[in-house]
């Protein structure tokens, strides 16, 4: 259950979200600061002692109590006070601190059913703008950035207007296109600069859901509304997103660029395609680079790089040391990141192949979140590879159940029961995915790899042939059709695919690929020796080998048997 927000004098606290509002504005916090005041509102004007601030704030570490009085001192210098001159924490001689103000809980805002919103015209402030299509052309950017997001649905706004600038016009124009929320905002210059202000709101209620202003120079006004554009579109995809709201937050940075770069990359992040992880990655560098504490950048690389082998005919070997290495940096910044601690455990699993380390840091995410869909997702995804399929498709159905608008998240659980053996049901969900996201290589896949489960090669062949065609250096898929055209005994086209994935002009290697190729082929030695430079490379798809009924014609030799083990998947 999600905790209550906190309200005291002008101020509104998130607990879950990190996030202190005066207003509609963000008030700029440090975490242990922003983690003492949590800890004093929550005592509700009750004294709370020096030590049990640090056993809640610091817990495990060795702090000194002139670390609070620091945090405290800060605090009061950005809270201000009472009108008497009073603090709003006040100092409680050889006892503690407590929160002078009363504090009134408020109920916890859901974003749930439906996320549906529309987009109406932004408004010009003044008179400083000649061209009067600005606020439209940024519109029309939010547009076609916001379409792209699988989070959330778009409403067509076709009969907007520029006359349609109110914060009441646009709740109206919410309701009448039966959005669940309102996205529009202003627009104001001044000098040199130009500053944009979203604004997202219930549509029902009226109820400011975010708001953030994004500044840049009139003289790039073009690249500037593109770029406020990606932003808004990843604060969107975040705050749609039911387990990373707290990764908005903007408490972290202590530049408002780095904040405003890693919004950029959360945009391109979820696109989750090879290109899209790639962008993600340097504007989230950028933020790095301005900001080098931003423990949600350093987050957000590990991630990018966890997932991109998955994506790219690129060697696990360079790409994985850099998401462990960007994981444990953000975890040290915060620990409570939970992207960072499952982008941890997805290297554990995938590279280090440590299933049982992989296991107990996926457990022990869902203890504290047992919400967070993500980890559902790969939890169940790992267990199945393990040959504990029933554990996996029940985690993998969780993760469904907690997304179900999530393309991804489906696609996975297609994967799953095409492991499990179920290939009825993982073409049913593979074409569910495949209507949220008919470019979703995984639900291909999926659906192409559970025909030729059920020896239906011929359709099996036409979804792999378009998947193929859409993602032509996707690893895993070249590999599918492959075998597939093997199995067919259409030699001549399984002789072609391996011919392109042994080419030496290729990015990286395909071992696993080739070794599906060549048992389609009916080669056994030529399998296993592909399988065993796979060893060599680390390759990001060995995980598949104890449970992928394709690999059953050696699952008894022993050449077979001693890579499982290398791979910690000997029986």
């Amino acid at each position: 259950m999600r905790q209550a927000s906190l309200r005291f004098g002008p101020y509104l606290l998130g607990p879950e979200s990190g996030v202190l509002l005066r207003g509609v504005e963000r008030v700029p916090l440090t975490p242990k600061a922003f983690e003492i005041l949590r800890v004093l509102a929550r005592g509700q004007g009750a004294v709370v002692s020096k030590q049990d601030i640090l056993d809640e704030v610091w817990a495990g570490s060795f702090v000194e109590e002139g670390s609070i009085a620091r945090h405290v001192s800060d605090l009061r210098k950005v809270l201000g006070g009472f009108r008497d001159g009073r603090h709003y924490i006040e100092t409680v001689p050889k006892r503690g601190y407590r929160l002078a103000a009363p504090v009134e809980p408020v109920p916890p805002e859901k974003i749930g059913g439906e996320k549906s919103l529309v987009v109406l015209p932004f408004k010009l402030l003044g008179n400083s703008f000649a061209d009067k299509s600005v606020g439209m052309r940024i519109t029309d950017a939010l547009t076609t950035k916001v379409v792209t997001l699988r989070e959330c649905t778009l409403r067509p706004n076709a009969t907007a207007s520029p006359s349609a600038r109110t914060r009441g016009s646009a709740l109206g124009r919410g309701r009448q296109l039966t959005a669940a929320f309102a996205l529009g905002g202003k627009v104001q210059a001044w000098g040199g600069r130009v500053r944009v202000t979203a604004q997202l709101l219930d549509a029902k209620t009226g109820a400011l859901v975010w708001a953030e202003s994004f500044d840049g120079k009139r003289s790039e006004l073009l690249e500037f509304e593109d770029s406020v554009a990606e932003q808004v579109a990843g604060a969107l995809a975040l705050l749609f997103g039911a387990q990373q709201r707290k990764l908005l937050s903007r408490r972290y940075a202590e530049s408002p660029e780095a904040y405003q770069r890693y919004l950029q990359g959360r945009y391109h992040w979820n696109k989750r395609s090879e290109s899209g992880l790639r962008r993600a990655i340097r504007y989230f560098e950028q933020a790095i680079r301005l900001d080098p504490g931003y423990a949600p950048a350093h987050s957000g690389i590990a991630a990018s790089y966890a997932l991109l082998p998955m994506l790219a005919p690129l060697p696990a070997c360079r790409l994985m040391p850099k998401a462990k290495v960007a994981a444990v940096n953000a975890i040290e910044l915060d620990e409570t990141l939970i992207e960072a601690r499952s982008a941890l455990a997805f290297v554990r699993w995938h590279y280090d192949w440590d299933w049982a380390g992989a296991e107990r840091q996926f457990r022990t995410i869902l203890e504290f979140e047992p919400d967070h869909a993500t980890t559902h997702q790969w939890y169940g995804l790992l267990l199945a590879e393990l040959g504990r399929f029933r554990e996996g498709i029940g985690e993998a159905r969780k993760a469904q159940r907690l997304e179900p608008h999530s393309p991804s998240i489906c696609a996975n659980l297609a994967g799953v029961l095409y492991l499990c053996g179920r290939s009825d049901a993982a073409i049913r969900v593979a074409r569910q995915a495949l209507v949220m996201d008919p470019q979703s290589l995984r639900a291909h896949l999926a659906m192409g790899m559970a025909l030729g489960q059920q020896g239906r090669l011929d359709e099996a062949i036409v979804v792999l042939e378009g998947a193929c065609r859409g993602a032509a250096s996707a690893p895993l898929a070249q590999g599918a059709l492959g075998y597939a055209y093997g199995t067919a005994r259409r030699t001549a086209d399984a002789h072609r695919v391996l011919r392109n994935l042994r080419d030496p002009a290729r990015r990286s290697p395909c071992h696993v690929d080739a070794a599906l190729t060549c048992l389609g082929l009916g080669n056994e030695a030529e399998a296993l020796e592909s399988l065993e430079k796979a060893c060599q490379e680390r390759d990001f798809f060995l995980v598949i080998l104890k449970a992928d009924r394709r690999f059953d014609r050696v699952r008894a030799t022993p050449r077979f048997r001693q890579i499982l083990k290398r791979i910690g998947l000997a029986s």
